[in-house]
């Protein structure tokens, strides 16, 4: 009984041919190539959206003067600029645009308008904008050259009786930087050493400096950080800049060694002013 059952089950499970649509496996297989496309098209704007977007902001940025360097460069030193922006605030506002800046005609429009806003944070400051002053009533123009080592030096020239001129010179890869609190320390410390040139105060004039072995004079150098570390010291407070990245971690350290009193900080300046390298290129 149970056999007969399952004969007819079996007779009625036949099993039918199967009919193959050969349209249907085409339209199948050309959608598929179709898809893929449609996702290799879309990747390649991407890319191009990409450097379209990258092309922009070196082409119409503070960092426009980034086209001429590697591509690796670029993306690096646009990295530092983003997190710069992210990081402290000064905790002073920038004074307002002043009349006239203390620029050579010869440097070029985007590194002059870095320039401005770098001073423009000087300024915020007593002593920052007493330096700006000097530079201004003195004739003592900022020019930005390509400079090996150095982030900027000042030259001046002088005779038995007194100071004639000085010059200032700043990196013109600080300037690019775009890191203006940075940029802004090291035109205070350019403008310490005009400055005391201009008052009679360098140690030059009567031959009282103690000069390193790579012919930095100590005592000056002594003199420009010092100013340089208050000038820190009122941006961003004992603790210096919280997420200080690249120069900015060198100005933390500098108001560190400053903050541990005249013999550490002058101890701290000999060690990073007695670089071989020092005046490289200059």
């Amino acid at each position: 009984m149970g056999s007969d059952n399952r004969g007819v089950i079996q007779q009625r499970m036949r099993i039918e041919p199967v009919v193959v649509d050969e349209n249907a496996s085409a339209d199948a297989t050309a959608g598929c190539f179709q898809a893929i496309g449609i996702m290799m098209i879309s990747v390649v704007f991407a890319v191009l959206a990409a450097i379209f977007g990258l092309w922009m902001i070196v082409s119409y940025s503070p960092l426009a003067d980034f086209s001429d360097m590697p591509p690796g460069d670029v993306a690096g030193r646009f990295v530092l600029a983003v997190l710069d922006d992210v990081g402290e605030e000064p905790s002073v506002s920038p004074a307002p645009a002043a009349s006239f800046y203390p620029i050579d005609p010869s440097v070029d429009p985007v590194y002059a308008g870095v320039l401005e806003r770098a001073f423009d944070l000087m300024r915020a400051t007593e002593e920052g904008a007493r330096l700006f002053d000097v530079l201004v009533e003195n004739d003592v123009p900022v020019f930005v050259e390509e400079i090996d080592y150095n982030a900027g030096y000042t030259e001046t020239r002088w005779t038995r009786f007194g100071w004639v001129s000085s010059d200032i010179v700043i990196d013109a890869d600080s300037v690019r930087s775009r890191n203006l609190d940075a940029l802004a320390a090291i035109l205070v410390h350019e403008a310490t050493h005009a400055a005391r040139a201009i008052s009679g105060e360098s140690c030059f004039y009567d031959d009282a400096c103690e000069t390193l072995e790579n012919g930095v004079s100590l005592d000056e150098e002594v003199a420009a950080h010092a100013v340089e570390a208050q000038f820190w010291l009122d941006l961003y407070g004992d603790d210096g800049k919280r997420l200080a990245f690249s120069s900015d971690s060198g100005e933390n350290r500098l108001l560190e060694a400053w903050l541990d009193g005249d013999r550490a900080f002058e101890s701290y300046v000999r060690e990073i002013r007695g670089d071989e390298r020092e005046g490289a290129g200059i």
